[in-house]
């Protein structure tokens, strides 16, 4: 593979290392999800990024904004980052927004990029994303 920038091989060396912890969580994710969609019966409309960057104060409370990422799901597609809900349901959600996180990562590093400040950081996310899907798929 020619070298995309100065993060290409090194993000090719750390998904090497990782590889039976990322076999894991997608095996996981897949098992999961079947589960998820044999549950439908539970779906409902979901915020998709319930945070406090997507709240206003109207009248007095907090309401929800910015739903371009709304689905019909399970309700744990808004609660696992809040410890709410199906512990299984749960575990699903938290290991796609782990495994769609050092996907994104790895996209920037298969394209050209420099060594800039952003890209330092996101090498980082990238191998804190892949130890904790290393620790958390040890048991699995």
């Amino acid at each position: 593979m020619a070298s995309a920038g100065p993060y290409t091989q090194r993000a090719v060396t750390a998904v090497t290392a990782h590889a039976a912890a990322l076999g894991r969580a997608l095996a996981r994710y897949d098992h999961l999800t079947g589960i998820g969609l044999a549950g439908r019966d539970r779906f409902v409309l979901t915020h998709g990024e319930p945070h406090p960057a997507n709240t206003m104060r109207v009248d007095g409370r907090f309401v929800l904004i910015d739903w371009e990422s709304a689905l019909i799901a399970p309700p744990e597609r808004d609660l696992w980052n809040f410890a709410g809900g199906d512990p299984e349901m749960c575990e699903l959600y938290s290991l796609r927004w782990a495994l769609v996180e050092a996907a994104g990562y790895l996209s920037l590093f298969r394209r050209d990029h420099r060594d800039g400040p952003n890209e330092g950081a996101s090498w980082r996310y990238l191998t804190d994303t892949l130890a904790k899907l290393e620790t958390t798929t040890a048991r699995i």
